[in-house]
């Protein structure tokens, strides 16, 4: 039997009302896109980099269609209503790692019409302080004002690039762009990998965040206070609800890890549904409860829901600042 060969195109439009698959979360930012001419559960996750392909078709000499039955260990004859209920097939190739030229990054980083994240950041920080995340994240700006948020890995090399758009406060707007695509062999790693250092294993703390904006403004606000200096802390980003996967906490093993997530309890529960994969690693991971054990009714009675990490990290600045040394010690 030889196997049917087809080609896979997104659909134009994408349906926000789905499930993921891969994710198992609710598609309202649109970011799983559906096949076109195939069941909806079949498309590409651009939030966890994950394609869910239909089983491969194969046919005989005669012209007749089956598919592989993994149960039951033999080809089975090809039914469109049995293919369409079949439990979704994750794509198994993958494409030889490539990398992205660096030159492409300082080209950005020296862009001086600066993107809308940096001028709120040197409106509301110091210079200094602006000059030094810029330079340790190399932030960089795109053609159309966006700011462009680099993936290194630990070996120094560009595996990937988020490009994201913001407001003059600050405020993260619904455009983004991802322009390296994994089917292209640019795979995602944690944003500021490339600042754990090897020989520091005992001594360096990580902290993990979602967003790329929270952990330069965290590394800003939390490194300066008094006493948090000497904590050797590193701010790391996953990026998004979903985007702590197995093969990013590889490059935690071995590390002290303290994880912050949203303040919503599905962000928590998420991370905390992890903990132990993370630990039989040899990861030293810590989830701290940003909900305080409140469900989301409760945090949004409070206006406390989703709130923006950096009013919280100000709010927490008022505080006694034991508080964050109980975090990190």
């Amino acid at each position: 039997m030889k196997r049917i060969e087809y080609s896979l195109e997104f659909e134009k439009r994408r349906d926000f009302t789905l499930t993921t698959p891969c994710c198992n979360s609710n598609n309202k930012d649109g970011k799983f896109v559906n096949y076109k001419d195939l069941p909806k559960h079949y498309g590409y996750c651009h939030s966890c980099g994950k394609a869910t392909l239909p089983p491969a078709i194969y046919e005989n000499d005669t012209g007749d269609k089956f598919i592989w039955d993994d149960f039951a260990k033999r080809y089975v004859p090809y039914e469109e209503s049995i293919v369409e209920n079949l439990p979704a097939k994750k794509a198994k190739t993958k494409v030889l790692q490539k990398f992205i030229d660096e030159d492409e990054v300082w080209k950005h980083y020296q862009n001086s019409n600066e993107n809308n994240l940096l001028k709120y950041l040197r409106t509301n920080y110091s210079k200094d302080l602006v000059d030094e995340v810029k330079h340790m994240y190399m932030i960089g700006t795109n053609e159309t004002g966006g700011t462009m948020f680099w993936k290194c890995n630990k070996k120094a090399h560009v595996c990937k690039l988020k490009v994201m758009y913001y407001d003059s406060n600050g405020k993260r707007l619904d455009k983004f762009n991802v322009p390296y695509k994994n089917e292209g062999g640019y795979y995602d790693c944690l944003f500021g990998e490339h600042l754990i250092i090897d020989n520091c294993k005992g001594s360096q703390i990580l902290v993990l965040v979602e967003s790329e904006k929270t952990a330069i403004i965290g590394s800003m606000l939390i490194n300066k206070l008094p006493g948090m200096a000497s904590k050797n802390i590193t701010w790391l980003a996953y990026g998004g609800l979903n985007g702590l996967t197995e093969e990013k906490a590889k490059s935690l093993i071995g590390r002290k890890v303290l994880a912050i997530p949203d303040i919503s309890s599905k962000a928590v529960a998420t991370l905390l549904q992890k903990e132990s994969l993370f630990r039989n690693m040899g990861i030293d991971f810590n989830v701290w409860d940003t909900t305080n054990g409140l469900n989301d009714k409760e945090l949004k009675s409070l206006s406390l829901y989703n709130k923006d990490l950096e009013d919280a990290f100000r709010d927490l600045q008022g505080h006694k600042n034991s508080q964050w040394h109980l975090l990190f010690d």
